[in-house]
């Protein structure tokens, strides 16, 4: 059994490891990595939506929950990652039509409000967040992915989902 646990703890600090490279690079790149790839340079919101596939979502899921699982079996306050819990939590808000208030993504961040606060006003002067006041609720404040992030996150996940795929299939994650 310890084992077991000590075999999955090593899994899940490298898929972590891993989680935490991309978002160090993450907001470099996005822009870049949409030109790149073509698919979401010039797409909107509406139109990324249309194409999602439903494995993005699941795989979405699926590192929050590994996220969330990791305080089970190791001391979580080494692993600050507002930014990453934002993102995943903000495409999955969009994935599912469901718009987020930014009180809303301050709890989803899993950090003291203030903490979440900073970091949704750094992802936003970097334009990786936008925000918008709510018409009918003028307190009310909804925050959601760039175009760029949306596109970056799409195809984050996508390649994170063909990884997840290719271990069940092969055994191996093929780099």
């Amino acid at each position: 059994m310890d084992q077991k646990i000590s075999s999955e703890t090593e899994e899940l600090e490298t898929m972590l490891n891993h989680a935490q490279d991309v978002l160090g690079t993450i907001s470099k790149k996005l822009k870049l990595f949409s030109k790149k790839k073509g698919e979401f340079s010039e797409s909107s919101n509406s139109e990324i939506h249309n194409t999602c596939e439903i494995e993005n979502p699941e795989v979405a899921k699926f590192l929050i929950n590994s996220r969330n699982l990791r305080s089970e079996f190791l001391n979580d306050s080494f692993f600050g990652e507002p930014a990453w819990g934002i993102l995943l939590n903000l495409y999955l808000s969009h994935v599912e039509d469901r718009p987020m208030r930014i009180t809303s993504l301050c709890i989803s961040s899993g950090v003291p409000p203030t903490t979440a606060l900073r970091w949704i006003g750094q992802m936003t002067e970097a334009g990786i967040l936008n925000r918008t006041v709510d018409k009918l609720d003028p307190r009310a404040t909804y925050i959601f992915l760039s175009d760029d992030a949306l596109g970056g996150m799409y195809n984050y996940l996508k390649s994170v989902g063909r990884l997840i795929q290719d271990i069940r299939f092969t055994g191996t994650a093929a780099r």
